[in-house]
């Protein structure tokens, strides 16, 4: 699960939608240097990864990548996950895809103090409502692996591993309703 599924499961939960994006960032158990609806949401994110990475469908999707790429397939498949919800997102939201991300990205903005917390700025709005909402276009997820693998320490790699992230899509497509359900239950 990735940025989008994060914030729909923590929306799903009244969990902190900042938590929901911080979890990939913050580090160790201390959260005390946050407030506590964020310290929550980032244990629930972290909740979220546990079982996803422990699904049935992540696990059998994992085996479709080959030896080397595999160890890039965690990324692939929560990017996977964002594009299968946004793609049908309709059937599991009330409110339009652009909407919700709009929204939470004012939420996750309005959170200063938990990113001051950490030392570092709250996304800007607009951009990261985009972000969000690009996960429905299969090229936004070639974009989304772009932006990820500017922070990767041997980018290239991740870049020619990923390069076919679309042959996988259909590995977690299957078993998606089935992970989402089971994240939100986390």
């Amino acid at each position: 699960m990735n940025f989008l599924a994060h914030l729909y499961i923590a929306e799903q939960r009244a969990a902190d939608p900042a938590g929901a994006v911080l979890g990939d960032v913050v580090r160790g158990r201390d959260l005390s240097h946050l407030p506590e609806a964020v310290a929550h949401s980032i244990r629930l994110h972290r909740r979220i990864d546990a079982v996803c990475d422990r699904h049935p469908s992540t696990r059998q999707a994992l085996q479709q990548f080959p030896v080397g790429p595999r160890r890039y397939a965690g990324i692939v498949l929560d990017l996977c996950a964002d594009h299968l919800l946004a793609r049908d997102w309709a059937q599991w939201h009330r409110d339009p895809l652009t909407d919700f991300c709009q929204a939470q990205a004012q939420a996750i903005a309005a959170n200063s103090a938990a990113f001051a917390a950490i030392g570092r700025p709250p996304p800007q709005p607009e951009r990261f409502a985009a972000i969000l909402a690009d996960c429905a276009a299969l090229e936004g997820i070639d974009r989304a692996l772009q932006r990820i693998s500017q922070r990767a320490r041997d980018p290239k790699r991740l870049l020619a591993a990923t390069r076919h992230w679309r042959r996988h899509l259909g590995a977690l497509e299957d078993g998606f309703a089935a992970l989402l359900r089971d994240c939100i239950a986390a």
